[in-house]
């Protein structure tokens, strides 16, 4: 049986801080991503449901490293994609269902506004610190995609830069952010 990693070794990281993970992750993209981002769409028939799920799944994959240990590194992508679209309609139906129940205690949901409110704004200064420590170029490709809504194509051409950079850049933007909310408590 071949070795599904082509020849990459666990434990040895790939000059600038790239691991494994995320080399055998570009070379899965190159072929599968166009493929990943018609599935998020089609499961969930929004193009920016679908893209936040297509970088939610490149986060997870980058953070727990389990693709490397994958037999099939391809099937294991997809089941992972099919697991996201999962937990997002479970997610998606949880939040509806306390929506409902909120909204029919008008006083609570008052004080549970307030809350939010503070809660999210606690969460913007974290971040705001977060992509304070970033380099220019990661924090830049992060506010033009997550900030100012374009199209991480779009964002490659503005800049003269691949696709993949803005990808590779905007994941560990992404995970930067998370790691900062978890050192604070913050759940998502």
């Amino acid at each position: 049986m071949q070795n599904p990693l082509n020849g990459f070794s666990p434990l040895v990281s790939r000059g600038e801080g790239v691991s494994v993970v995320e080399e055998l992750l570009k070379k899965l993209l190159e072929k599968e991503g166009g493929i990943l981002r018609a599935f998020f769409f089609h499961k969930t028939s929004s193009r920016e449901i679908a893209e936040d799920l297509f970088q939610d799944l490149m986060v997870r994959l980058v953070r727990n490293g389990s693709l490397k240990k994958a037999e099939n590194p391809k099937a294991y992508l997809f089941r992972s994609a099919v697991n996201l679209v999962t937990d997002f309609y479970r997610r998606d139906a949880t939040e509806r269902r306390m929506s409902q129940e909120l909204s029919h205690s008008h006083d609570k949901h008052d004080a549970l506004d307030a809350e939010r409110i503070v809660a999210a704004q606690q969460k913007i200064k974290i971040v705001e610190q977060a992509l304070s420590e970033l380099p220019d170029r990661c924090r830049q490709i992060f506010i033009m995609v997550k900030a100012d809504g374009k199209k991480q194509k779009v964002v490659a051409e503005e800049l003269g830069i691949s696709l993949r950079t803005v990808e590779s850049n905007l994941v560990k933007a992404l995970l930067h952010c998370q790691k900062r909310l978890r050192q604070e408590g913050v759940k998502r």
